[in-house]
């Protein structure tokens, strides 16, 4: 794209800044999808703690990248006000509001990551064997107060579920939840001419 002015120069600076965060995170979610499945893959409680590390620090990536994208959409939307005409000025917040949607998306992928990341730390390895225990148990438990726990960012997790069921769950969450990225991502796209048209 050949930028003609300042403002237009300042505008796609900021826009090419949001968008290399989506696409880079889209590679980052993709290998942190792939970790997950394979969390409990290994019996070898090494190669386990190895990838819970791995979980943690792409959970650490994905998140301070969603918030540089951010910023630098923040910084659109504030350049966005000083657009020559009233047409672009809308063409390029509707581009903004869209790399908003899409990067507050890929943050919400980062708290299921970190989710997952969460539980492995919180509970020692559980087998299926466990897992069925716990649940024979709760079924013949009186009322009253279950072996149950809430996580913040997390629904109700039954202790003694084994670690391969909370990895896929949670890795299938994430599978859902690209696909809603990649709408909003392709609602970016189709934005991009229109906001800068004018340039």
């Amino acid at each position: 794209m050949r930028v003609t002015t300042p403002f237009c120069k300042a505008a796609v600076t900021h826009a090419l800044a949001g968008i290399t965060v989506l696409l880079e995170n889209d590679d980052r979610i993709g290998a942190t999808e792939r970790t997950m499945r394979q969390v409990d893959a290994d019996p070898n409680p090494i190669v386990r703690f190895s990838r819970w590390q791995e979980l943690n620090r792409e959970y650490a990536e994905l998140r301070t990248a969603a918030a540089s994208g951010k910023a630098a959409v923040r910084r659109l939307k504030a350049e966005a006000a000083g657009a020559p005409g009233d047409d672009q000025r809308e063409a390029l917040r509707a581009l903004a509001n869209a790399l908003d949607g899409a990067l507050a998306r890929q943050n919400k992928i980062g708290d299921v990551v970190g989710r997952l990341a969460q539980y492995i730390d919180n509970h020692p390895p559980a087998d299926e064997a466990s897992g069925e225990r716990a649940q024979f148990e709760r079924i013949i438990a009186p009322p009253g107060p279950r072996a149950e726990f809430t996580l913040r960012t997390a629904g109700t997790v039954f202790v003694g579920e084994p670690l391969a069921t909370v990895a896929k769950r949670d890795a299938d969450e994430v599978v859902d939840r690209k696909d809603e990225v990649a709408r909003d991502e392709n609602d970016a796209a189709a934005r991009i001419d229109p906001a800068f048209n004018g340039c």
